[in-house]
């Protein structure tokens, strides 16, 4: 029962953060990063996984985490396309 609460609480957290990040892009890498260091370790499944699979999921979301902090191009200029 407890254990199905905390899911319910981190799934609304999460929607919570996804929701943030469209008006500040940093949400999305705090999530990246969480997930990605998080979710290998917790879970129903965590003990079973894989162990370099682990790691790979760990190294490609710390990747994409760096993404959202990149800056935005605000404008086009027709020269360039």
């Amino acid at each position: 029962m407890l254990e199905t609460l905390a899911y319910a609480v981190l799934t609304i957290l999460s929607l919570e953060g996804i929701a943030y990040g469209y008006t500040d892009r940093r949400a999305f890498a705090v999530l990246a990063i969480a997930m990605g260091w998080g979710w290998p370790r917790g879970g129903r499944q965590g003990k079973e996984m894989n162990r370099g699979l682990s790691w790979s999921w760990r190294i490609g979301m710390s990747i994409l985490a760096v993404f959202p902090l990149l800056p935005v191009e605000k404008g086009e200029d027709l020269r360039v396309m």
